[in-house]
């Protein structure tokens, strides 16, 4: 777990603002005076000034560096009323793991655990509710809960842990906010809302200094930036933007990040106290949303000063010399879970072209995917392997299908001629 490899986490807003093209934010580049924000010395675990190694493979507490077994640590699990595990969203291990946590709480106490995600608003529970009940195929789910929209990512990241959700009858709750909703705080601030829209909000804390330098420290900018936000009314200390794009960018990430905390953590709250009173609850979210307990679980606790949680951060290995392990804080988590390093080895190939809105016409290729080389912008995108394409689903779903080393046909219109390019997904 990076530095590198949790920015992509932090920025999910990103991936729950897929409904149509999001403006990518002025470059944030690492500057002097940065900190590296696994080693930040923050949470309440009497140890947080202390670093320990972790390495792959295994699962550390961290109150007293002690190696756990699986079993042992679902035993501990197991006695928590809330349990949080960070991921990283495109790391295939962080999924597997969040689906053997489940099916083992589960098969402890069957009956006693509920499933939270990030990856969904509130908005789709109905058709959770019908995914748990056994009413809707698969790809039948996926397309109703707009998962390419609401989301983004490749669905084979979840749909383990959505198997086993369906599999033992545990309820699955959408913890978020409306993308829609968190794009437009991301982009203007809170102050950006109407006064409707505002009133909508639940109460945001925005005045922890902690969780505004763990904030900074991922997003590669230096620890000093004046007195945090407090309110929605005005900005001052750091959030005096001056003009600066990147400033007033840093402010409207955090309110969109304090907002999805909060949202997240009052779902969960009124979940627990109302229509899952007495179940036992796991939140599966970016790491950013978790870490040192300064994000959902901070403001779970707040709200409910007694509830028991624990949090389980999956940690990737550095990229460079991973036999070494990984220094981090033993403030982090409850427990840390050594996973292999980031990277194309841990993720699921993708096409690398960037859509026009819903449309399927291509308005950028990256250099890494199977477009590149291929595939240009302004190609309409017609047929994979055969299979017209009718929207940006159908596009999606058959990708699903794809794994490294696979090939696949794709028909373009390019310049009003049709083309066929042959595509082939390489690490």
């Amino acid at each position: 777990m990076s530095g590198r490899s949790l920015l992509p986490a932090l920025l999910s807003l990103v991936a729950a603002c897929r409904s149509g093209p999001v403006p990518m934010p002025p470059a944030m580049p690492k500057k002097a005076g940065a900190e590296d924000a696994e080693q930040l010395p923050l949470g309440s675990s009497p140890r947080r000034a202390e670093l320990l190694t972790v390495r792959q493979g295994e699962i550390v507490r961290t109150l007293d560096g002690q190696r756990l077994t699986v079993p042992v640590l679902l035993g501990e699990l197991g006695a928590a009323e809330v349990v949080l595990v960070g991921e990283s969203h495109a790391h295939r291990e962080h999924h597997a793991i969040e689906a053997q946590l489940l099916d083992g709480l589960g098969a402890l106490r069957p009956g006693a655990w509920a499933l939270g995600l990030e990856m969904f608003p509130r908005s789709k529970q109905p058709w959770l509710d019908r995914w748990v009940a056994g009413e809707l195929e698969e790809q039948a789910f996926v397309r109703q809960v707009d998962w390419y929209t609401v989301w983004g990512f490749d669905w084979r990241y979840y749909r383990e842990l959505l198997l086993v959700a369906r599999a033992r009858r545990i309820p699955v709750i959408g913890l978020n906010a409306e993308a829609a909703l968190v794009r437009r705080v991301g982009r203007g601030g809170v102050q950006g809302l109407s006064p409707d829209e505002r009133a909508t909000l639940p109460a945001l804390d925005l005045g922890s200094g902690d969780h505004r330098r763990l904030f900074r420290a991922l997003l590669g900018l230096p620890a000093s930036g004046g007195p945090a936000v407090i309110g929605h009314g005005g900005h001052g200390g750091d959030g005096g933007h001056g003009g600066d794009p990147h400033r007033r960018l840093f402010e409207n990430m955090l309110e969109a990040q304090v907002l999805r905390d909060t949202f997240m953590a009052e779902t969960a709250r009124a979940f627990l106290e109302g229509a899952g009173r007495g179940k036992q609850l796991l939140v599966v979210a970016g790491s950013g949303h978790v870490l040192f307990g300064l994000g959902i679980n901070g403001r779970l606790g707040a709200a409910v000063p007694a509830l028991r949680q624990r949090t389980v951060i999956c940690d990737a290995m550095p990229t460079e010399r991973p036999a070494e392990g990984h220094r981090v804080s033993a403030g982090l988590g409850d427990v840390v879970w050594g996973t292999a390093p980031e990277g194309r080895a841990v993720r699921y190939p993708s096409l690398g072209a960037r859509l026009e809105d819903a449309s399927l016409r291509v308005a950028a290729v990256s250099p890494h995917g199977a477009a590149s080389g291929k595939v240009e912008p302004g190609d309409q995108l017609l047929a994979l392997d055969g299979k017209l394409l009718g929207d940006v689903f159908d596009l999606r779903w058959a990708l699903q299908q794809k794994d490294w080393g696979d090939r696949a046909q794709l028909r373009v219109r390019r310049a009003g001629a049709e083309l066929e390019l042959g595509l082939e997904f390489r690490r």
